[in-house]
Protein backbone atom coordinates (compact mmCIF):
# COMPACT_ATOMS: atom_id res chain seq x y z
CA UNK A 1 0.00 0.00 0.00
CA UNK A 2 2.97 2.44 1.12
CA UNK A 3 4.61 1.79 -2.46
CA UNK A 4 0.94 2.75 -4.15
CA UNK A 5 0.96 5.97 -2.28
CA UNK A 6 4.33 6.82 -3.46
CA UNK A 7 3.35 6.14 -6.60
CA UNK A 8 1.02 8.05 -6.99
CA UNK A 9 3.05 11.45 -5.13
CA UNK A 10 5.79 10.67 -7.56
CA UNK A 11 3.31 10.76 -10.69
CA UNK A 12 1.44 14.22 -9.40
CA UNK A 13 4.94 15.80 -8.88
CA UNK A 14 6.05 14.63 -12.91
CA UNK A 15 2.62 16.16 -13.77
CA UNK A 16 4.01 19.63 -11.51
CA UNK A 17 7.26 18.71 -13.23
CA UNK A 18 5.98 18.48 -16.85
CA UNK A 19 3.62 21.66 -16.12
CA UNK A 20 7.03 23.32 -15.21
CA UNK A 21 9.07 22.35 -17.84
CA UNK A 22 6.19 23.27 -20.10
CA UNK A 23 5.95 26.98 -18.64
CA UNK A 24 9.83 27.62 -19.46
CA UNK A 25 9.92 27.37 -15.33
CA UNK A 26 13.40 25.94 -14.86
CA UNK A 27 14.64 27.89 -12.21
CA UNK A 28 13.87 28.72 -8.50
CA UNK A 29 12.58 27.76 -5.74
CA UNK A 30 9.37 26.34 -6.42
CA UNK A 31 11.31 24.52 -9.56
CA UNK A 32 13.89 23.30 -6.68
CA UNK A 33 11.08 22.61 -4.20
CA UNK A 34 9.34 20.18 -6.66
CA UNK A 35 12.77 18.44 -7.68
CA UNK A 36 13.46 17.73 -4.32
CA UNK A 37 9.58 15.98 -3.00
CA UNK A 38 10.53 14.09 -6.44
CA UNK A 39 14.37 12.87 -5.04
CA UNK A 40 13.01 12.22 -1.62
CA UNK A 41 10.16 10.03 -3.13
CA UNK A 42 12.41 8.55 -5.55
CA UNK A 43 15.13 7.57 -2.33
CA UNK A 44 11.82 5.78 -0.71
CA UNK A 45 11.48 3.81 -3.48
CA UNK A 46 14.83 2.35 -3.84
CA UNK A 47 15.53 4.25 -6.90
CA UNK A 48 19.23 6.04 -5.03
CA UNK A 49 20.83 6.91 -8.30
CA UNK A 50 17.55 8.57 -9.40
CA UNK A 51 17.03 10.46 -6.45
CA UNK A 52 20.71 11.36 -6.50
CA UNK A 53 19.98 13.82 -9.44
CA UNK A 54 16.81 15.27 -8.22
CA UNK A 55 18.11 16.16 -5.20
CA UNK A 56 21.63 17.43 -6.67
CA UNK A 57 19.60 19.51 -9.10
CA UNK A 58 17.14 20.39 -6.39
CA UNK A 59 19.83 21.75 -4.03
CA UNK A 60 21.86 23.84 -7.04
CA UNK A 61 18.45 25.68 -8.05
CA UNK A 62 17.73 26.73 -4.36
CA UNK A 63 20.92 27.90 -3.87
CA UNK A 64 21.09 29.81 -7.00
CA UNK A 65 17.39 31.35 -6.01
CA UNK A 66 18.77 32.45 -2.45
CA UNK A 67 22.20 33.45 -1.93
CA UNK A 68 23.87 31.00 0.51
CA UNK A 69 20.98 28.20 -0.12
CA UNK A 70 18.10 28.03 2.07
CA UNK A 71 16.04 25.55 4.09
CA UNK A 72 15.37 23.54 1.03
CA UNK A 73 19.00 23.70 0.16
CA UNK A 74 19.79 21.74 3.44
CA UNK A 75 17.51 19.01 2.84
CA UNK A 76 18.46 18.07 -0.14
CA UNK A 77 21.83 17.86 1.38
CA UNK A 78 21.01 15.73 3.76
CA UNK A 79 18.71 13.45 1.86
CA UNK A 80 21.76 13.30 -0.52
CA UNK A 81 23.91 12.06 1.84
CA UNK A 82 21.76 9.05 2.43
CA UNK A 83 21.47 8.00 -1.22
CA UNK A 84 24.89 8.26 -2.18
CA UNK A 85 26.92 5.12 -3.06
CA UNK A 86 29.73 4.58 0.05
CA UNK A 87 32.67 5.94 -1.90
CA UNK A 88 30.87 9.22 -2.66
CA UNK A 89 29.26 9.04 0.42
CA UNK A 90 32.87 9.24 2.35
CA UNK A 91 34.09 11.84 0.04
CA UNK A 92 31.15 14.52 0.23
CA UNK A 93 28.98 13.29 3.20
CA UNK A 94 31.12 16.22 5.69
CA UNK A 95 31.36 18.79 2.94
CA UNK A 96 27.54 18.87 2.30
CA UNK A 97 26.50 18.37 5.99
CA UNK A 98 28.81 20.87 7.49
CA UNK A 99 26.94 23.12 4.57
CA UNK A 100 23.35 22.42 5.40
CA UNK A 101 23.98 22.98 9.19
CA UNK A 102 25.54 26.48 8.46
CA UNK A 103 21.96 27.01 6.78
CA UNK A 104 20.12 25.63 9.44
CA UNK A 105 21.98 27.48 12.06
CA UNK A 106 20.91 30.74 10.32
CA UNK A 107 17.14 29.67 10.72
CA UNK A 108 16.59 27.58 13.28
CA UNK A 109 17.00 27.48 17.25
CA UNK A 110 20.17 24.79 18.13
CA UNK A 111 17.22 22.80 19.73
CA UNK A 112 14.49 22.46 17.13
CA UNK A 113 14.15 18.89 15.61
CA UNK A 114 15.42 19.58 11.98
CA UNK A 115 18.12 21.27 13.12
CA UNK A 116 19.23 18.45 15.65
CA UNK A 117 18.95 15.74 13.05
CA UNK A 118 21.08 17.35 10.68
CA UNK A 119 23.99 17.79 13.27
CA UNK A 120 23.72 14.47 14.18
CA UNK A 121 23.75 13.10 10.37
CA UNK A 122 26.51 15.47 10.66
CA UNK A 123 28.75 13.79 13.52
CA UNK A 124 28.02 10.24 11.92
CA UNK A 125 29.32 11.19 8.83
CA UNK A 126 32.12 8.49 7.14
CA UNK A 127 35.72 10.16 7.59
CA UNK A 128 37.12 10.57 4.31
CA UNK A 129 40.06 7.59 3.48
Amino acid sequence: REQGRLGEAREALARVDRIQQARGELDGAWRAETLLQLGILAARSGAREEAGKYLEAAAELSSRAVAGGNRSTARAWLALTRVLAAPARERRCGELLARAVAIEARFLAPDHPERREMEAALAACPAPR
